[in-house]
């Protein structure tokens, strides 16, 4: 791990560099005072963690990851003055090589801030390169040990190994060092959700939704809370309102069921009904076994 940490810093420490090279060579006669002097670091701020963009006003999280915003919002941040932005835009739309031209490009400046190796590390994870991801994370750490951002993303990391138990620990520590943060409660919550603790997955839901009732990824948890909890009209009146949302399985497929143990039978059929068969995937279990149930 430790070899594997030095390489990636070296990788992106030696291509910063200031200098024309000719054969492999600095060039002598193009070098200039200002190749000696130390560029300014950018220093962290909480306020840089916070995407202030309007679009995305029905997601809870759109302050706290690109991830939920438009693809043309995305693109957007392509031009911010703000490097991390710029970075983090290129890395969500799929643009890798550009965004790391711009990671070398910002390395003197930003070397010490836990910001910039997050971000470096979601570059990563969005590639699906999770060791690294989880070394530049814990660089971040390393730098600042209560940034939030990092600590959820080595959550993220750590449930796509199947590591429920240190991915509990990792958004407890966001939480606890980020308490008004939302993205951390959220995915804590859906980890007591599979695992059937619904009353603490519900203190966590109730207050990402009442900062903003429109999302329908926290009202659908919230309505799986109460499913499991055996509460089915608490669940449906949450569900039926949210209805333009139907046709996605997850939402479809547990609301029709909920509608069948309240005995809305009929209700639950045409629910079902709208749900496209293709598009089954991880669900088709599921939804064999309500498609039986209904029939």
């Amino acid at each position: 791990m430790k070899i594997l940490r030095l390489l990636s810093l070296i990788f992106v420490i030696s291509c910063s560099t200031s200098g024309k090279k000719k054969n492999g060579l600095t060039n002598i006669d193009s070098i200039e005072d200002s190749d000696f002097k130390a560029k300014k670091q950018i220093t962290y701020s909480k306020n840089n963690d916070v995407f202030k963009i309007e679009d995305g006003k029905d997601s809870a999280f759109s302050g706290e990851s690109l991830a939920v915003l438009s693809s043309g919002i995305q693109d957007d941040l392509h031009d911010s003055k703000d490097s991390i932005n710029r970075i983090a835009s290129l890395c969500h739309t799929g643009e890798f090589e550009e965004a790391f031209d711009q990671i070398k490009s910002s390395y003197s400046s930003y070397k010490k801030n836990p910001s910039f190796y997050n971000q470096i590390g979601t570059c990563f994870l969005l590639k699906n390169e999770l060791r690294k991801a989880q070394l530049y994370y814990n660089k971040s750490i390393s730098i600042r040990k209560d940034y939030a951002p990092s600590l959820n993303n080595l959550g993220v990391i750590y449930l796509k190994q199947g590591n429920v138990n240190k991915a509990t620990v990792a958004f407890k520590k966001a939480i606890k060092y980020a308490h008004f943060t939302k993205t951390p409660k959220f995915n804590l919550a859906n980890i007591y959700l599979r695992n059937g603790i619904s009353s603490k997955a519900q203190n966590y839901l109730l207050t990402i939704n009442r900062s903003n009732s429109k999302d329908v990824s926290v009202k659908h948890a919230l309505a799986m809370g109460y499913l499991i909890d055996g509460k089915y009209s608490k669940a449906n009146q949450i569900w039926s309102s949210i209805d333009d949302e139907y046709e996605r399985f997850e939402v479809g497929l547990n609301y029709s069921y909920s509608l069948f143990k309240a005995n809305q039978k009929e209700k639950a059929k045409d629910v079902f009904s709208d749900l496209d068969e293709s598009n089954q995937g991880a669900w088709a279990n599921q939804y064999n076994k309500i498609k039986s149930l209904l029939e």
